[in-house]
């Protein structure tokens, strides 16, 4: 069996990270993912997707800074020919193992050179893995309360229709379609809320 470098892996790594952003940008803006040329396309490097998901702010700021260093490491690995190790990248990037040394203590103390570098990427990419699929959770739970406000505004709209039908007929009725249509307003506000 073939052993994977560490270039193959950040590589690849980073073609289905970018899939799933493309994917989640594609939800977000309202786009085809099956039809849109800007999405699909070499028109939109890695980076630029990545940072238009990051301006949307729905990541906190150690979630935007992995982001960023995942891309570093990417970019080194695939623009720089004498790259070919974790250690060689790391070098190249300032402050980066303090940064995993910070978000990863427990790894430090298991293992050490090539090894502990390997496994910092690899809880690295775990974690952005486990952020998109978060982000994914996130963006359907907001869909789905979008259509149920939408869907209660459509069902209060009826009912308020019918209400005013029955308020036409007689003053005692008035009162009621006023009490009914106050609370139906009420619970439509705070549901926006």
């Amino acid at each position: 069996m073939a052993t994977i470098t560490a270039r193959a892996r950040v590589i690849e790594d980073s073609v289905h990270l970018e899939k799933n952003i493309s994917t989640y940008l594609c939800l977000l803006l309202g786009i085809d993912i099956k039809t849109t040329k800007l999405f699909r396309s070499e028109s939109m490097s890695f980076d630029v997707k990545l940072n238009l998901l990051l301006e949307l702010k729905y990541f906190d700021k150690l979630k935007r800074e992995k982001f960023k260093r995942f891309s570093e490491i990417r970019n080194k690995f695939a623009h720089l020919a004498d790259v070919i190790t974790f250690s060689d990248c790391y070098q190249r990037l300032d402050g980066i193992l303090n940064h995993f040394k910070r978000w990863y203590p427990e790894i430090a103390l298991k293992k050490n050179g090539e090894e502990l570098n390997k496994e910092y990427y690899n809880q690295l990419k775990a974690d952005l893995f486990n952020d998109i699929t978060h982000f994914s959770d996130y963006f359907e739970s907001s869909r789905k309360k979008q259509l149920d406000i939408a869907e209660k505004a459509k069902k209060y709209s009826l009912l308020l229709k019918a209400m005013n039908e029955l308020a036409k007929k007689g003053t005692e009725q008035r009162m009621i379609f006023d009490y009914i249509k106050r609370r139906v307003q009420e619970t439509f506000r705070n549901s926006q809320a």
